[in-house]
């Protein structure tokens, strides 16, 4: 008995959806490589579903910004109460968006599950675990966000205990259907981390200075970079004066200014790519959306009607250097990743005559 090629076919689009490499389609049984044409998506196809999918996240985070401020803003009493009418809006959004969040995640971990056989449970199941990990994080990051309100007098217990609860029911559900002390125990730590998640942070940046100061001043290296981000996100939320900031991205701007010269033109001395190069520019990013949008300047350059230009001008500057430089030093890794994106997103057929490729699309014979 054979196997339908179009079987075969499917089932290796399947598997490549979550692919980590750009190898070539493979038996399972065997490992030998699959003979066949695969069409590849190009740069412009690339670059288009990069830019629809940043569009898309940053709607998503922004929805979940509004509805976790508001849900906060909407809990509390006082002189700035809102009209009950509103608080109710608010607390059921956010109440429907947290309840959807814990079907979602109760239904689809562990990952690589198979669907559930109801149709109703079928519709919240997430098969991509990309999908799933941004489930997650957003799940995380709110009851985080949520704990630390809670901690400083924010929030009051009736608005956090049944979203802490909530979420507790994804865990509990691992830790029935592998019961062990392991996973209760890994399940307690879990929640510890989520509450000191600010202590652990600071804890885990001085470690890392202590065993190894080098690399922590090291401008050939991301975390010298991230320390210059959070101190800007400091200066920021301290200062009145927009100037300490505003010089401090300017020194800063201009050593990675001579990074980019000596990466294009000198290439002499050896830089550290990695993953800490996106911290680094999420934390870039943090730093200029926090001076732009969550800081007011009453003084400083251009002050008192144009600190806010200044401020525009040199953290826009700096965060395109930041990005500048993060890309050519990771420009391998931006290539891995390109190649594995086009794996995942190319056709493989199973034929062995040589087809052209048009229309920025890339034809292969493997």
């Amino acid at each position: 008995s054979g196997v339908h090629a179009s079987c075969v076919e499917n089932w290796i689009h399947h598997h490549r959806r979550n692919a980590v490499n750009d190898e070539l389609p493979r038996c399972s049984v065997c490992h030998q490589h699959y003979r066949g044409c695969e069409q590849r998506p190009g740069i412009a196809e690339f670059l288009c579903a990069k830019c629809v999918n940043v569009s898309k996240q940053l709607l998503r985070t922004l929805a979940l910004v509004v509805l976790v401020v508001g849900y906060q803003g909407a809990a509390q009493s006082g002189d700035m109460e809102l009209p009950p009418a509103v608080r109710i809006l608010l607390i059921t959004l956010f109440s429907f968006a947290a309840l959807h969040k814990v079907v979602v995640l109760s239904v689809s971990l562990p990952p690589h599950r198979p669907a559930p056989q109801n149709r109703q449970l079928r519709r919240f199941f997430v098969d991509d675990y990309r999908s799933l990990a941004m489930h997650l994080a957003e799940t995380f990051a709110t009851a985080l966000l949520l704990a630390f309100w809670f901690l400083i007098g924010q929030l009051g217990l009736p608005y956090f205990l049944p979203f802490a609860l909530a979420s507790l029911i994804p865990m509990s559900k691992l830790c029935l259907q592998q019961p062990s002390m392991t996973c209760i125990r890994r399940s307690f730590l879990l929640i510890v981390a989520f509450i000191l998640a600010p202590v652990l942070l600071v804890v885990m940046l001085a470690s890392l200075i202590w065993r190894n100061p080098r690399r922590a001043v090291n401008p050939l290296d991301a975390p010298a970079h991230i320390y210059v981000a959070l101190a800007a996100i400091l200066l920021c939320c301290c200062c009145e004066s927009s100037t300490p900031v505003v010089v401090l991205w300017a020194a800063h701007s201009a050593l990675v200014s001579l990074g980019l010269l000596e990466l294009l033109l000198v290439k002499k001395f050896q830089w550290r790519e990695g993953a800490p190069w996106l911290i680094t520019l999420q934390l870039t990013a943090l730093s200029a959306l926090t001076a732009n949008t969550l800081t007011t300047f009453p003084k400083g350059l251009g002050s008192p009607d144009r600190t806010g230009l200044f401020v525009r001008g040199a953290s826009t500057l700096w965060f395109v250097l930041v990005l500048a430089l993060s890309a050519v030093i990771n420009r391998p890794s931006i290539l891995r990743h390109y190649h594995t994106w086009q794996r995942r997103h190319g056709t493989f057929t199973l034929q062995s005559q040589e087809n052209q490729g048009d229309g920025g699309h890339t034809a292969l014979i493997v």
